[in-house]
Protein backbone atom coordinates (compact mmCIF):
# COMPACT_ATOMS: atom_id res chain seq x y z
CA UNK A 1 0.00 0.00 0.00
CA UNK A 2 1.93 3.04 -1.05
CA UNK A 3 1.42 6.18 1.24
CA UNK A 4 1.13 9.90 0.20
CA UNK A 5 2.32 12.65 2.58
CA UNK A 6 -0.81 14.78 3.79
CA UNK A 7 -1.09 17.82 1.58
CA UNK A 8 -0.03 21.38 4.15
CA UNK A 9 -2.29 23.66 4.58
CA UNK A 10 -0.84 27.26 3.64
CA UNK A 11 -0.64 30.05 5.92
CA UNK A 12 -2.58 33.41 3.88
CA UNK A 13 0.09 35.86 3.53
CA UNK A 14 3.48 36.48 1.73
CA UNK A 15 6.05 33.98 2.30
CA UNK A 16 8.26 36.70 3.63
CA UNK A 17 6.01 37.93 6.53
CA UNK A 18 7.75 39.94 9.43
CA UNK A 19 7.19 40.09 12.96
CA UNK A 20 5.40 43.42 14.16
CA UNK A 21 8.09 43.44 17.07
CA UNK A 22 11.04 43.63 14.61
CA UNK A 23 8.91 46.15 11.81
CA UNK A 24 9.45 48.47 15.20
CA UNK A 25 12.75 48.12 15.75
CA UNK A 26 13.20 48.62 12.37
CA UNK A 27 11.47 52.32 12.32
CA UNK A 28 12.60 53.48 15.15
CA UNK A 29 16.36 52.72 14.30
CA UNK A 30 15.07 54.72 10.91
CA UNK A 31 13.42 57.61 12.93
CA UNK A 32 16.48 58.03 15.46
CA UNK A 33 19.33 58.25 12.90
CA UNK A 34 16.70 60.99 11.20
CA UNK A 35 16.62 62.39 14.31
CA UNK A 36 19.87 63.08 14.59
CA UNK A 37 20.67 64.17 11.51
CA UNK A 38 17.52 66.90 11.96
CA UNK A 39 19.59 67.84 15.15
CA UNK A 40 22.93 68.56 13.01
CA UNK A 41 20.28 70.36 10.64
CA UNK A 42 19.38 72.47 13.41
CA UNK A 43 22.87 73.09 14.36
CA UNK A 44 24.00 73.95 11.19
CA UNK A 45 20.61 76.85 11.13
CA UNK A 46 21.68 78.15 14.17
CA UNK A 47 25.12 79.44 13.33
CA UNK A 48 23.73 82.31 11.68
CA UNK A 49 21.40 82.98 14.28
CA UNK A 50 24.37 82.76 17.23
CA UNK A 51 26.76 85.35 15.05
CA UNK A 52 24.13 87.98 15.03
CA UNK A 53 22.94 87.41 18.61
CA UNK A 54 27.10 87.12 19.66
CA UNK A 55 27.29 91.35 19.66
CA UNK A 56 24.21 91.76 21.92
CA UNK A 57 25.59 89.30 24.83
CA UNK A 58 28.80 91.25 24.92
CA UNK A 59 26.40 94.33 24.80
CA UNK A 60 24.69 92.90 28.03
CA UNK A 61 27.48 92.10 29.45
CA UNK A 62 29.03 95.56 29.01
CA UNK A 63 25.46 96.93 30.51
CA UNK A 64 25.57 94.74 33.70
CA UNK A 65 28.99 95.90 34.32
CA UNK A 66 28.49 99.37 34.08
CA UNK A 67 25.38 98.81 36.50
CA UNK A 68 27.47 96.91 38.82
CA UNK A 69 30.46 99.45 39.18
CA UNK A 70 27.63 101.72 40.02
CA UNK A 71 27.40 100.08 43.64
CA UNK A 72 30.52 98.15 43.82
CA UNK A 73 33.46 99.75 41.66
CA UNK A 74 35.12 96.82 39.12
CA UNK A 75 38.78 97.05 39.08
CA UNK A 76 40.99 98.77 36.28
CA UNK A 77 41.80 95.03 35.23
CA UNK A 78 38.21 94.20 34.82
CA UNK A 79 37.80 97.36 32.45
CA UNK A 80 40.99 96.17 30.50
CA UNK A 81 38.87 92.65 30.05
CA UNK A 82 35.83 94.09 28.90
CA UNK A 83 37.68 96.76 26.15
CA UNK A 84 39.70 93.38 25.25
CA UNK A 85 36.00 92.04 25.35
CA UNK A 86 34.59 94.21 23.15
CA UNK A 87 37.47 94.00 20.36
CA UNK A 88 36.96 90.71 20.00
CA UNK A 89 34.78 90.75 17.22
CA UNK A 90 36.80 92.92 15.08
CA UNK A 91 39.57 90.51 15.94
CA UNK A 92 37.79 87.47 14.74
CA UNK A 93 36.77 88.86 11.65
CA UNK A 94 40.25 89.93 10.52
CA UNK A 95 41.46 86.62 11.51
CA UNK A 96 39.10 84.91 9.36
CA UNK A 97 39.42 87.41 6.53
CA UNK A 98 43.32 86.74 6.28
CA UNK A 99 43.69 83.29 7.26
CA UNK A 100 44.05 80.66 4.80
CA UNK A 101 47.24 79.10 5.33
CA UNK A 102 48.17 76.25 7.58
CA UNK A 103 49.45 78.04 10.31
CA UNK A 104 46.80 80.10 10.30
CA UNK A 105 43.65 77.18 11.00
CA UNK A 106 44.07 78.16 14.91
CA UNK A 107 43.50 81.74 14.64
CA UNK A 108 40.16 80.93 12.35
CA UNK A 109 39.26 78.52 14.82
CA UNK A 110 38.99 80.68 17.68
CA UNK A 111 38.19 83.56 15.56
CA UNK A 112 34.60 81.77 14.95
CA UNK A 113 34.22 80.38 18.07
CA UNK A 114 34.37 84.30 19.16
CA UNK A 115 31.47 85.07 16.56
CA UNK A 116 29.51 81.41 17.70
CA UNK A 117 30.00 80.37 20.50
CA UNK A 118 28.21 82.91 23.08
CA UNK A 119 25.39 83.32 20.31
CA UNK A 120 24.82 79.38 20.94
CA UNK A 121 25.23 79.78 24.68
CA UNK A 122 22.44 82.84 24.77
CA UNK A 123 20.65 80.63 22.27
CA UNK A 124 20.85 77.05 24.12
CA UNK A 125 19.79 79.29 27.02
CA UNK A 126 16.81 80.82 25.46
CA UNK A 127 15.47 77.23 24.56
CA UNK A 128 16.04 75.33 27.73
CA UNK A 129 14.03 78.46 28.83
CA UNK A 130 11.40 77.64 26.60
CA UNK A 131 10.69 74.27 27.20
CA UNK A 132 10.38 75.10 30.83
CA UNK A 133 7.98 77.98 30.05
CA UNK A 134 5.83 76.39 27.38
CA UNK A 135 6.57 72.63 28.83
CA UNK A 136 2.59 72.39 29.55
CA UNK A 137 1.31 73.66 26.22
CA UNK A 138 0.97 70.65 23.87
CA UNK A 139 1.28 70.29 20.07
CA UNK A 140 -1.90 71.03 18.54
CA UNK A 141 -4.05 72.42 21.37
CA UNK A 142 -5.44 74.41 18.70
CA UNK A 143 -7.65 71.16 17.14
CA UNK A 144 -9.45 71.54 19.85
CA UNK A 145 -11.08 74.52 18.96
CA UNK A 146 -12.91 73.40 15.85
CA UNK A 147 -15.42 72.26 16.88
CA UNK A 148 -14.69 69.47 19.23
CA UNK A 149 -16.89 68.16 22.21
CA UNK A 150 -16.70 65.42 24.85
CA UNK A 151 -18.76 62.27 23.56
CA UNK A 152 -22.27 61.97 24.59
CA UNK A 153 -22.68 58.80 26.51
CA UNK A 154 -26.13 58.12 25.27
CA UNK A 155 -25.33 58.21 21.38
CA UNK A 156 -24.21 53.95 20.51
CA UNK A 157 -21.65 55.11 18.28
CA UNK A 158 -19.58 57.41 20.20
CA UNK A 159 -20.16 55.22 23.55
CA UNK A 160 -17.89 52.15 21.67
CA UNK A 161 -15.42 54.77 20.12
CA UNK A 162 -14.84 55.34 24.21
CA UNK A 163 -14.71 51.64 24.71
CA UNK A 164 -12.54 51.04 22.04
CA UNK A 165 -10.16 53.73 23.28
CA UNK A 166 -10.23 52.30 26.81
CA UNK A 167 -9.42 48.86 25.04
CA UNK A 168 -6.67 49.89 22.98
CA UNK A 169 -4.98 52.15 25.89
CA UNK A 170 -5.27 48.91 28.19
CA UNK A 171 -3.77 46.78 25.62
CA UNK A 172 -0.70 49.30 25.36
CA UNK A 173 -0.45 49.91 28.75
CA UNK A 174 -0.90 53.87 29.18
CA UNK A 175 -3.52 55.84 30.25
CA UNK A 176 -6.44 56.07 28.12
CA UNK A 177 -6.06 59.28 26.31
CA UNK A 178 -9.16 61.57 26.16
CA UNK A 179 -11.58 61.58 23.40
CA UNK A 180 -13.32 64.62 21.52
CA UNK A 181 -15.51 64.28 18.64
CA UNK A 182 -15.50 66.65 16.35
CA UNK A 183 -19.17 67.40 14.59
CA UNK A 184 -17.87 67.41 11.19
CA UNK A 185 -18.39 65.13 7.99
CA UNK A 186 -14.59 64.72 6.76
CA UNK A 187 -12.91 61.57 7.66
CA UNK A 188 -10.49 61.87 9.79
CA UNK A 189 -8.52 61.09 13.36
CA UNK A 190 -5.60 62.85 14.94
CA UNK A 191 -3.74 63.09 18.42
CA UNK A 192 -2.95 65.86 20.12
CA UNK A 193 -1.16 66.81 23.52
CA UNK A 194 2.54 66.89 25.02
CA UNK A 195 2.76 62.81 26.01
CA UNK A 196 1.69 59.76 26.97
CA UNK A 197 0.05 60.93 29.76
CA UNK A 198 -1.42 64.47 28.40
CA UNK A 199 -2.98 63.34 24.92
CA UNK A 200 -6.09 63.90 23.42
CA UNK A 201 -7.71 61.82 20.36
CA UNK A 202 -9.60 63.85 17.95
CA UNK A 203 -12.33 61.87 15.70
CA UNK A 204 -14.41 63.33 13.22
CA UNK A 205 -18.26 61.91 13.22
CA UNK A 206 -17.83 61.06 9.47
CA UNK A 207 -15.05 58.45 10.28
CA UNK A 208 -17.62 56.78 12.79
CA UNK A 209 -20.30 56.81 9.72
CA UNK A 210 -17.84 55.60 7.43
CA UNK A 211 -15.60 52.55 9.49
CA UNK A 212 -17.08 49.60 11.32
CA UNK A 213 -15.68 48.58 14.70
CA UNK A 214 -12.03 46.58 13.44
CA UNK A 215 -11.66 49.65 11.05
CA UNK A 216 -12.07 52.47 13.84
CA UNK A 217 -10.18 49.91 16.58
CA UNK A 218 -7.23 50.13 14.13
CA UNK A 219 -7.72 53.89 13.57
CA UNK A 220 -7.25 54.17 17.24
CA UNK A 221 -4.62 51.45 17.73
CA UNK A 222 -2.42 53.79 15.46
CA UNK A 223 -3.19 56.81 17.08
CA UNK A 224 -2.65 55.48 20.94
CA UNK A 225 0.55 53.49 19.38
CA UNK A 226 1.99 56.38 18.20
CA UNK A 227 1.64 58.67 21.51
CA UNK A 228 3.18 55.77 23.18
CA UNK A 229 6.32 55.65 20.77
CA UNK A 230 6.65 59.52 22.04
CA UNK A 231 5.54 60.75 18.16
CA UNK A 232 4.03 64.04 20.36
CA UNK A 233 7.11 64.60 22.19
CA UNK A 234 9.31 64.42 19.26
CA UNK A 235 7.13 66.89 17.70
CA UNK A 236 7.04 69.25 20.70
CA UNK A 237 11.19 69.33 20.78
CA UNK A 238 11.29 70.44 16.75
CA UNK A 239 8.28 73.09 17.59
CA UNK A 240 10.72 74.41 20.40
CA UNK A 241 13.53 74.70 17.99
CA UNK A 242 11.10 77.11 15.94
CA UNK A 243 10.04 78.81 19.09
CA UNK A 244 13.66 79.72 19.94
CA UNK A 245 14.30 80.77 16.95
CA UNK A 246 11.11 83.05 16.81
CA UNK A 247 11.99 84.25 19.99
CA UNK A 248 15.44 85.74 18.89
CA UNK A 249 13.88 87.11 15.57
CA UNK A 250 11.00 88.92 17.57
CA UNK A 251 13.91 90.64 20.58
CA UNK A 252 15.07 91.60 17.44
CA UNK A 253 11.89 93.15 16.05
CA UNK A 254 10.89 94.06 19.35
CA UNK A 255 12.32 98.00 19.24
CA UNK A 256 9.91 98.42 15.90
CA UNK A 257 7.22 96.21 16.12
CA UNK A 258 4.22 96.27 18.31
CA UNK A 259 3.29 92.83 18.06
CA UNK A 260 6.54 91.62 19.03
CA UNK A 261 6.69 93.66 22.02
CA UNK A 262 3.12 91.94 22.95
CA UNK A 263 4.22 88.38 22.23
CA UNK A 264 7.80 88.90 24.48
CA UNK A 265 5.29 90.55 26.76
CA UNK A 266 3.02 87.64 27.74
CA UNK A 267 6.01 85.15 27.68
CA UNK A 268 7.70 87.23 29.88
CA UNK A 269 4.59 87.51 31.90
CA UNK A 270 4.26 83.36 31.71
CA UNK A 271 7.84 83.14 33.09
CA UNK A 272 7.43 84.23 36.05
CA UNK A 273 3.88 83.43 37.27
CA UNK A 274 2.85 79.71 38.37
CA UNK A 275 1.06 78.13 35.58
CA UNK A 276 -1.96 77.06 38.18
CA UNK A 277 -4.81 78.99 36.46
CA UNK A 278 -6.56 78.10 33.43
CA UNK A 279 -5.97 81.70 32.34
CA UNK A 280 -2.15 81.03 32.48
CA UNK A 281 -2.95 78.09 30.19
CA UNK A 282 -4.07 80.22 27.86
CA UNK A 283 -1.38 82.68 28.03
CA UNK A 284 1.11 80.06 27.59
CA UNK A 285 -0.80 78.61 24.80
CA UNK A 286 -0.81 82.87 22.90
CA UNK A 287 2.80 82.76 23.92
CA UNK A 288 3.68 79.14 21.90
CA UNK A 289 1.71 80.34 18.89
CA UNK A 290 3.43 83.83 18.72
CA UNK A 291 6.85 82.72 19.16
CA UNK A 292 6.01 80.06 16.10
CA UNK A 293 5.04 82.77 14.01
CA UNK A 294 7.47 84.99 14.98
CA UNK A 295 10.20 82.18 13.10
CA UNK A 296 8.02 83.08 9.63
CA UNK A 297 6.81 86.82 10.34
CA UNK A 298 3.66 86.29 9.52
CA UNK A 299 2.22 88.74 12.31
CA UNK A 300 3.51 91.93 10.54
CA UNK A 301 1.33 94.80 11.50
CA UNK A 302 1.65 97.94 8.24
CA UNK A 303 0.52 100.37 11.15
CA UNK A 304 4.16 99.54 13.14
CA UNK A 305 6.70 102.30 12.99
CA UNK A 306 8.91 99.55 11.34
CA UNK A 307 7.09 98.88 8.77
CA UNK A 308 5.91 102.18 8.17
CA UNK A 309 8.97 103.02 7.55
CA UNK A 310 10.51 100.28 5.52
CA UNK A 311 8.05 100.76 3.22
CA UNK A 312 7.19 104.25 2.49
CA UNK A 313 3.86 104.24 3.41
CA UNK A 314 1.44 104.45 5.93
CA UNK A 315 -1.89 102.22 6.77
CA UNK A 316 -5.19 103.15 6.61
CA UNK A 317 -5.72 105.86 8.90
CA UNK A 318 -2.24 106.34 9.55
CA UNK A 319 0.21 109.47 8.93
CA UNK A 320 3.57 109.08 7.25
CA UNK A 321 6.46 108.71 9.34
CA UNK A 322 7.98 112.03 10.46
CA UNK A 323 11.96 112.48 10.18
CA UNK A 324 12.44 111.43 14.07
CA UNK A 325 10.39 108.17 13.47
CA UNK A 326 12.70 107.63 10.34
CA UNK A 327 16.14 108.29 12.10
CA UNK A 328 14.41 106.20 15.58
CA UNK A 329 14.14 102.94 12.54
CA UNK A 330 17.35 103.73 10.68
CA UNK A 331 19.59 103.41 14.44
CA UNK A 332 17.57 99.99 14.90
CA UNK A 333 18.55 99.30 11.57
CA UNK A 334 20.96 96.61 12.49
CA UNK A 335 18.56 94.29 15.12
CA UNK A 336 15.69 94.47 12.20
CA UNK A 337 18.43 93.56 9.54
CA UNK A 338 19.35 90.77 12.13
CA UNK A 339 16.35 88.92 12.79
CA UNK A 340 15.83 88.95 8.69
CA UNK A 341 18.87 86.96 8.63
CA UNK A 342 17.56 84.73 11.33
CA UNK A 343 14.14 84.25 9.40
CA UNK A 344 16.29 83.98 5.96
CA UNK A 345 18.33 81.17 7.99
CA UNK A 346 15.40 79.39 9.05
CA UNK A 347 13.22 79.21 5.80
CA UNK A 348 16.32 77.62 3.17
CA UNK A 349 16.98 75.18 6.40
CA UNK A 350 13.42 74.18 6.39
CA UNK A 351 13.48 73.78 2.29
CA UNK A 352 16.67 71.84 2.22
CA UNK A 353 17.69 70.61 5.78
CA UNK A 354 15.59 70.32 8.74
CA UNK A 355 12.24 70.47 6.68
CA UNK A 356 12.99 67.73 4.22
CA UNK A 357 15.08 65.49 7.66
CA UNK A 358 11.61 65.78 9.64
CA UNK A 359 9.53 64.26 6.98
CA UNK A 360 11.46 61.48 6.51
CA UNK A 361 11.73 61.22 9.88
CA UNK A 362 7.93 61.49 10.55
CA UNK A 363 7.13 58.95 7.64
CA UNK A 364 9.03 56.30 9.41
CA UNK A 365 7.16 57.28 12.86
CA UNK A 366 4.20 56.35 10.35
CA UNK A 367 5.05 52.57 9.74
CA UNK A 368 6.00 52.53 13.40
CA UNK A 369 2.52 53.70 14.65
CA UNK A 370 1.08 51.17 11.94
CA UNK A 371 3.26 48.08 13.18
CA UNK A 372 2.35 49.17 16.93
CA UNK A 373 -1.55 49.49 15.83
CA UNK A 374 -1.41 45.42 14.69
CA UNK A 375 0.38 44.74 17.51
CA UNK A 376 -2.46 46.07 19.52
CA UNK A 377 -4.80 44.53 17.10
CA UNK A 378 -3.31 41.49 15.79
CA UNK A 379 -5.83 42.41 13.10
CA UNK A 380 -3.92 43.75 10.41
CA UNK A 381 -6.64 43.39 7.85
CA UNK A 382 -8.59 46.28 9.58
CA UNK A 383 -5.95 48.70 9.46
CA UNK A 384 -6.00 48.42 5.60
CA UNK A 385 -9.20 48.92 5.04
CA UNK A 386 -9.81 51.81 7.07
CA UNK A 387 -5.88 53.22 4.98
CA UNK A 388 -8.49 52.64 2.03
CA UNK A 389 -11.64 54.57 2.94
CA UNK A 390 -9.65 57.70 4.70
CA UNK A 391 -7.20 58.00 1.76
CA UNK A 392 -9.92 57.14 -0.98
CA UNK A 393 -11.07 60.59 -1.28
CA UNK A 394 -10.34 64.03 -0.36
CA UNK A 395 -13.00 64.34 2.98
CA UNK A 396 -9.86 63.34 4.79
CA UNK A 397 -9.33 67.30 4.81
CA UNK A 398 -10.55 68.60 8.04
CA UNK A 399 -11.04 72.38 7.87
CA UNK A 400 -9.16 74.15 10.20
CA UNK A 401 -6.11 71.74 10.57
CA UNK A 402 -4.33 74.84 10.10
CA UNK A 403 -0.91 73.65 9.79
CA UNK A 404 -1.32 70.75 11.73
CA UNK A 405 -2.25 68.02 9.50
CA UNK A 406 1.21 65.89 10.47
CA UNK A 407 -1.19 64.91 13.37
CA UNK A 408 -3.71 63.35 11.51
CA UNK A 409 -3.20 59.61 10.55
CA UNK A 410 -3.90 60.27 7.25
CA UNK A 411 -3.54 63.24 4.75
CA UNK A 412 -4.37 63.61 1.36
CA UNK A 413 -2.41 65.40 -1.06
CA UNK A 414 1.32 66.78 -0.76
CA UNK A 415 2.65 69.31 1.26
CA UNK A 416 1.58 70.78 3.71
CA UNK A 417 -0.12 74.19 4.69
CA UNK A 418 1.82 77.52 4.44
CA UNK A 419 1.09 78.11 8.05
CA UNK A 420 2.73 74.75 8.70
CA UNK A 421 5.69 74.48 11.11
CA UNK A 422 6.70 70.81 10.53
CA UNK A 423 6.68 69.82 7.17
CA UNK A 424 5.82 72.72 5.22
CA UNK A 425 7.62 71.39 2.15
CA UNK A 426 7.40 67.70 2.31
CA UNK A 427 4.79 65.17 2.75
CA UNK A 428 4.55 63.89 6.11
CA UNK A 429 2.34 60.68 5.43
CA UNK A 430 3.97 57.49 3.48
CA UNK A 431 2.07 57.05 0.10
CA UNK A 432 -1.09 54.27 0.91
CA UNK A 433 0.88 52.04 -1.20
CA UNK A 434 3.85 51.34 0.62
CA UNK A 435 1.62 51.30 4.08
CA UNK A 436 0.14 48.63 2.68
CA UNK A 437 3.49 46.75 1.63
CA UNK A 438 4.13 47.04 5.45
CA UNK A 439 1.07 45.78 6.38
CA UNK A 440 1.12 42.93 4.20
CA UNK A 441 4.19 42.09 5.21
CA UNK A 442 2.94 42.01 8.79
CA UNK A 443 0.48 39.74 7.84
CA UNK A 444 -2.61 41.25 5.91
CA UNK A 445 -4.58 39.19 3.39
CA UNK A 446 -6.65 41.81 2.20
CA UNK A 447 -3.84 43.53 -0.17
CA UNK A 448 -3.19 42.54 -3.40
CA UNK A 449 0.09 42.75 -5.59
CA UNK A 450 -1.28 45.51 -7.80
CA UNK A 451 -2.26 47.34 -4.60
CA UNK A 452 1.38 47.32 -3.46
CA UNK A 453 2.53 48.07 -6.94
CA UNK A 454 3.79 51.66 -7.46
CA UNK A 455 1.73 52.38 -10.99
CA UNK A 456 3.71 55.58 -11.10
CA UNK A 457 7.04 53.77 -12.36
CA UNK A 458 6.55 52.98 -15.86
CA UNK A 459 8.78 53.45 -18.55
CA UNK A 460 7.17 57.35 -20.14
CA UNK A 461 7.45 58.05 -16.43
CA UNK A 462 10.92 57.09 -15.85
CA UNK A 463 11.87 59.09 -18.95
CA UNK A 464 10.10 62.07 -17.18
CA UNK A 465 11.33 61.73 -14.15
CA UNK A 466 14.68 61.57 -15.30
CA UNK A 467 14.44 64.34 -17.40
CA UNK A 468 12.87 66.66 -15.12
CA UNK A 469 15.83 65.85 -12.43
CA UNK A 470 18.83 66.50 -14.75
CA UNK A 471 16.88 70.17 -15.52
CA UNK A 472 15.64 70.39 -11.69
CA UNK A 473 18.51 68.79 -9.63
CA UNK A 474 21.27 71.16 -11.06
CA UNK A 475 18.56 74.22 -11.01
CA UNK A 476 17.78 73.64 -7.74
CA UNK A 477 21.81 73.17 -6.07
CA UNK A 478 21.94 76.62 -7.50
CA UNK A 479 19.66 78.11 -6.25
CA UNK A 480 20.62 76.27 -2.96
CA UNK A 481 24.00 77.68 -3.58
CA UNK A 482 23.30 81.31 -4.49
CA UNK A 483 21.08 81.14 -1.05
CA UNK A 484 24.00 80.37 0.92
CA UNK A 485 26.25 83.02 -0.49
CA UNK A 486 23.19 85.78 0.06
CA UNK A 487 23.10 84.45 3.55
CA UNK A 488 26.35 84.38 4.26
CA UNK A 489 26.82 87.74 3.11
CA UNK A 490 23.82 89.27 5.10
CA UNK A 491 25.13 87.76 8.02
CA UNK A 492 28.23 89.33 7.65
CA UNK A 493 26.82 92.82 6.80
CA UNK A 494 24.58 92.53 10.06
CA UNK A 495 27.17 91.41 12.39
CA UNK A 496 29.42 94.69 10.83
CA UNK A 497 26.35 96.69 11.83
CA UNK A 498 25.29 94.99 15.25
CA UNK A 499 29.13 95.52 15.88
CA UNK A 500 28.55 99.26 15.35
CA UNK A 501 25.72 99.06 17.71
CA UNK A 502 27.68 97.41 20.06
CA UNK A 503 30.01 100.41 20.13
CA UNK A 504 27.29 103.01 20.15
CA UNK A 505 25.95 101.13 23.61
CA UNK A 506 29.43 101.01 25.23
CA UNK A 507 29.69 105.08 24.41
CA UNK A 508 26.33 105.46 25.52
CA UNK A 509 26.75 103.65 28.82
CA UNK A 510 30.38 105.33 28.86
CA UNK A 511 28.42 108.73 29.31
CA UNK A 512 25.90 107.56 31.39
CA UNK A 513 27.70 106.03 34.07
CA UNK A 514 30.91 107.68 34.14
CA UNK A 515 31.67 110.86 32.09
CA UNK A 516 28.16 112.33 32.97
CA UNK A 517 28.74 111.93 36.40
CA UNK A 518 32.50 112.92 36.61
CA UNK A 519 31.66 116.04 34.54
CA UNK A 520 28.82 116.58 37.52
CA UNK A 521 31.48 115.96 40.12
CA UNK A 522 33.21 118.43 39.02
CA UNK A 523 30.67 121.27 38.92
Amino acid sequence: MTLTAASQTSIPGPANRVHFEDEQRRYRRKSWRFSAFAAFAAILTGIPACIVVTPLVYSFALLVAYIINVFVPLHPSTWAGLQTLAEAIPRAVDAIDKGGAARDIIRIVLGISVLVVPGAVATLATWIAIRGLLGRVGVGWSLDRIGARPLKTRDLEEQQLGNLVEEMAVAAGVKPPRVLLIDTPETNAAITGLHVDDSTILVTRGLLDTLDRDETQAVIAHLIGSVGNGDLRIASIIYSIYQTWGALALTLDAPVQRHARKAMWRAFKVAFRPQRREVDVWEAEFASEALLRGSQNEDADPTDIGERVMSGSSGPGQRQPNIFEKAYVAAMLPLILGAQVVRFAIFISSVVLIGPIVSFMWRARRHLADAMAVQLTRYPNGLVTALQKLSASRTALVNGAGGLEFLFIVWPGGASGNDAVIGQFGRMHPKLYKRQRRLRALGATNVSDAQTRNDFWNKGTVVISLVLGLLIGPLLALAFGLSLVVLVMLTMLSLMMMEMLMFAVWFGLKLVFIIIPAWIAKR
